[in-house]
């Protein structure tokens, strides 16, 4: 099943917030796949985004992600139970650790942790809302991946160049699998 939350085309100046309607326009039932014995076709899994997403970090979403503060996290369980969490730091919380790894250092108590132990997919959402209401470039970054929990004083830790000592006692490593920049919507 394919949903367009928005359409292609609309008229120029049309915001949906401001006509006061938040529901967005029906879905549509892209006709691939098997029918059933009915006649109808049962739901596709998502596609991929294509040229939205990549599977590695540019250098954009690299300056992004290391000035950011805070991100948002989500992991579900092996059944598919969804958790989801607000992970914060100083600037330098979360390392690239090149074009396909990102490090968050974990917080204590860590949302999600249990989590990950069976079920490693995790999605990270980093805004920027501030440098966003300037009007200059991404205001968010969305990064979803396959993610483990490193001890900081594993040798995977130190060969990453993460800090092994002080507060930090455990890194989340993500191997990036699609990351995309959100941008400031414009209204007309």
């Amino acid at each position: 099943m394919s949903v367009d939350p928005m359409p292609q085309t609309r008229p120029a100046g049309t915001d949906l917030l401001r006509l006061g309607t938040a529901e967005p326009p029906p879905a549509t039932v892209c006709p691939v796949g098997p029918r059933e014995p009915s006649g109808h076709r049962p739901p596709q899994p998502p596609q991929p985004r294509g040229a939205v997403g990549r599977d590695r970090l540019t250098g954009s979403m690299v300056e992004f992600a290391v000035r950011q503060r805070t991100a948002f996290v989500a992991t579900a369980d092996a059944e598919g139970e969804c958790d989801s969490g607000l992970w914060s730091g100083p600037p330098g919380f979360i390392r690239v650790l090149d074009d396909r790894r990102i490090a968050c250092a974990a917080p204590d108590p860590l949302p999600g942790l249990g989590n990950l132990g069976v079920n490693p997919n995790i999605g990270l959402l980093m805004v920027d809302a501030g440098r966003g209401a300037t009007g200059r470039g991404a205001v968010g970054l969305q990064v979803n991946g396959r993610a483990r929990v490193v001890d900081a004083t594993e040798p995977g830790a130190r060969r990453w160049g993460l800090p092994t000592g002080g507060e930090v006692q455990r890194w989340v490593v993500v191997d990036v699998t699609e990351a995309y920049l959100h941008s400031r919507a414009v209204a007309g």
